[in-house]
């Protein structure tokens, strides 16, 4: 796979250049995400050239919503690290959390960011319950791709961030009808037909 392509033409939709350090990294992580896709299964294998592509988009509007903001991020349900190792690349200031509750993957998670040497990221293993309990109000802004029942797991993102605190969840349009989102901001992605962000503010 040719990544050097891939990162060229999510910088052509997105209309925007990763700095030199980025795209390095950025390499790095997908080739090491493609590396281990052949020994577990982080993302589906008939599609990892349009699953990374889409997702580094994806990740990129996410990003730009978190750019200007301070504080420390949670990643609930990371999985291969899409948005969450994306965003610990672009945001290298911002110390961040990611929380997945498969041994397989949090083994991937913690190799990851240390090939990476991403010193701001560390890895949890377990359910956002006890991550909520154990660090309650402690996290700035939480995020999420579209993981589990929203109506039984947003009391515990509430829990988990601090007041003022914001809760991103990166899911399809059809979800932002649900009743749970009524008072939400809902943002259409700008790159992607049928995803939007979902935005939650405490």
């Amino acid at each position: 796979m040719d990544l050097n392509k891939l990162i060229t033409e999510c910088e052509e939709v997105l209309d925007f250049v990763f700095s030199d350090e980025a795209k390095k990294q950025l390499n790095k992580y997908f080739e090491f995400l493609l590396e281990w896709n052949q020994k577990i299964n982080l993302i589906s294998r008939k599609s990892e050239y349009e699953v990374i592509k889409t997702g580094l988009i994806e990740s990129f509007g996410l990003f730009e919503m978190l750019e200007h903001n301070e504080g420390e991020f949670i990643d609930i349900g990371s999985g291969g690290g899409i948005p969450g190792l994306i965003v610990s690349i672009l945001l290298p200031d911002n110390k961040l959390t990611l929380v997945d509750t498969i041994k397989k993957k949090i083994n991937f998670l913690e190799l990851a960011v240390k090939e990476l040497g991403l010193e701001n990221t560390t890895v949890f293993h377990g359910q956002i319950e006890e991550i909520a309990k154990k660090r309650e109000g402690q996290f700035d802004v939480l995020f999420t791709r579209g993981v589990g029942n929203f109506e039984k797991l947003l009391n515990h993102y509430l829990r988990a961030i601090g007041d003022y605190g914001n809760i991103f969840i990166l899911t399809g349009t059809d979800n932002s009808e649900k009743k749970i989102f009524k008072n939400a901001d809902v943002i259409p992605s700008q790159f992607i037909e049928n995803r939007v962000i979902i935005n939650i503010e405490k």
